[in-house]
């Protein structure tokens, strides 16, 4: 068996038990992550001068003033179009995430999850960028592999992101849109 020994914690809500669930001593690399749509007519994330970090396609990652661990800040706009990308393209293409061996009512789940949102597009100073807009249901799960597509490209695993939005899809039958 494969255990988990990376992940992001979401410390939009609690951020100092989030904080303190890291610091107490879990196994493995486990990081403080805040997630923010970044739209057409906003400016790039960055990281704030004079402090120590990285940036890069995964989002900025450093420790903020007033905290004690690094947190990884990421555009949800950008990840969210990365994975509905993947579960929306070919198969065949190596973007492709597949869930079709799991259990039909874990796809179910999922696929409302995935479905709880749908992408705008809207070009503003010159930008054109999918802005992703909530429905009222739940989307927990397109939250949680949304992390993990930006916790894989923290740790150099990427994939090919050259695939337009698709509003539907030859071999699945299910429409993300809802």
């Amino acid at each position: 068996k494969l255990g988990i020994n990376v992940g992001l914690i979401d410390s939009g809500y609690r951020p100092d038990l989030v904080e303190e669930a890291i610091i107490s001593g879990l196994d493995g690399q486990w990081y403080s992550s805040k997630g923010r749509g970044i739209g057409a007519k906003d400016s790039e994330m960055k990281k704030p001068h004079g402090i120590p970090g990285k940036v890069g396609e995964f989002g900025v990652f450093y420790k903020p003033q007033k905290r004690l661990v690094r947190t990884l800040f990421i555009d949800t706009n950008k990840w969210k179009t990365n994975v509905h990308t993947a579960v929306t393209c070919d198969l065949e293409h190596s973007h492709a995430m597949s869930i079709f061996k799991s259990l039909k009512s874990r796809i179910e789940i999922l696929g409302d999850h995935l479905a709880a949102e749908r992408p705008v597009k809207v070009t503003a100073k010159g930008n054109t960028k999918y802005e992703w807009e909530t429905t009222s249901r739940e989307n927990h799960f397109f939250d949680c592999i949304t992390g993990c597509y930006a916790a894989a490209s923290l740790h150099g695993i990427k994939k090919e992101t050259d695939i337009k939005i698709q509003k539907t899809r030859k071999r699945r039958s299910r429409n993300l849109y809802g």
